[in-house]
């Protein structure tokens, strides 16, 4: 940037002499500051370049970071529905470890229920087996007084016919 500004400070400068006898010195400058212009020119290309870039890497970061969002958006929509739907198993859970409570102490009142019967009737059975006991043996008894008392008979009559 330097020539170039030297050129111009230069060219301002000339008088109309030195431009018909000096011309050689600008001459030099010119090429001098055209080369610097030509860098210049290709800095500020290579510099549009890496904008252009920066802005396509920009564009990209954007577009992805769009995507992201929205990504995290769903997982934060499907975590809230399995957050709901987690409470509502735990919901079922609980309803069903009561129906569980309930149905235990209904049972447990159903097998006391059944002991009691099942003694009930053990006793009765054991009753009915005394009195079946009781009754086959009074019936041997009666059976066998009825056979001493026939044998007695007979016994008189074996007498009586003796």
């Amino acid at each position: 940037m330097e020539k170039l500004n030297l050129f111009f400070s230069r060219i301002r400068e000339l008088t109309f002499w030195q431009r018909l006898f000096s011309w050689r010195h600008v001459r030099n400058l010119s090429y001098d500051a055209f080369e610097e212009f030509k860098s210049l020119q290709k800095e500020l290309s290579n510099k549009k370049d890496q904008h252009a870039l920066l802005e396509k890497k920009l564009l990209q970061a954007t577009t992805q970071n769009e995507g992201l969002q929205s990504n995290i958006q769903q997982f934060e929509k499907l975590a809230y529905k399995k957050e709901e739907e987690i409470n509502s198993l735990n919901y079922k859970i609980e309803d069903l470890n009561r129906t569980v409570s309930k149905l235990t102490l209904a049972n447990s009142k159903f097998e006391t229920t059944e002991e009691e019967r099942t003694k009930t009737y053990e006793n009765k059975i054991t009753q009915l087996n005394q009195i079946k006991e009781t009754l086959v043996n009074d019936t041997k008894r009666l059976h066998d007084a009825r056979l001493e008392e026939e044998r007695v008979a007979n016994e008189k009559l074996k007498r009586q016919w003796n």
